[in-house]
């Protein structure tokens, strides 16, 4: 009798737990609604030393600041920080954060390393400058206005609203 009361409602429990699960499921299918996609940025590329590496800040004056082009139909897109300047003979990348609509560009350098005999590193520093431009990709981009920052680079901060223009060139004021 036991046997027969766990097996005839074994089946109802198990009709509610797939109930329940199912419930969850419609609820959140993985699927993003509209406004909530998620913005996400990496480094994509770094140019070369542009020129031959000058010896003076002077001589690497620029009005462009950036540029950008982005595809809403794929949600994605590039800023490229034009003209940073550096040391020679150093790499670059970039870390990126998203807060919101303001993405933040922080350009790093990594210098060339020399390894003494004893196994010590020095890092070599140039005695000129280059200009670099600093590319990142975006995915999870969308028709609205964003807060762009490189940093800390002092007054580069800007806004583009991609519901006007999905590319375009940032001038300095």
């Amino acid at each position: 009798m036991k046997k027969k009361i766990l097996f005839g409602v074994l089946p109802f429990v198990a009709l509610f737990g797939f109930i329940a699960c199912d419930d969850d499921d419609d609820a959140n299918d993985g699927k993003k609604t509209e406004g909530e996609m998620t913005i996400s940025g990496s480094f994509l590329s770094s140019s070369d030393c542009k020129g031959d590496g000058l010896r003076s800040a002077y001589a690497l004056s620029g009005d462009t600041i950036a540029s950008y082009s982005f595809d809403l139909e794929k949600n994605t897109g590039t800023i490229t920080l034009v003209n940073y300047t550096d040391e020679c003979e150093t790499t670059h990348s970039a870390e990126i954060s998203v807060q919101g609509n303001a993405i933040t560009i922080m350009p790093t350098t990594k210098y060339p390393i020399y390894i003494t005999e004893d196994g010590d590193t020095i890092e070599l520093h140039a005695n000129c400058i280059c200009r670099y431009d600093i590319t990142s990709q975006f995915t999870g981009i969308e028709a609205k206005e964003y807060e762009i920052t490189f940093g800390k680079i002092e007054g580069q901060s800007f806004n583009i609203d991609l519901s006007k223009s999905t590319s375009g060139v940032i001038i300095k004021e």
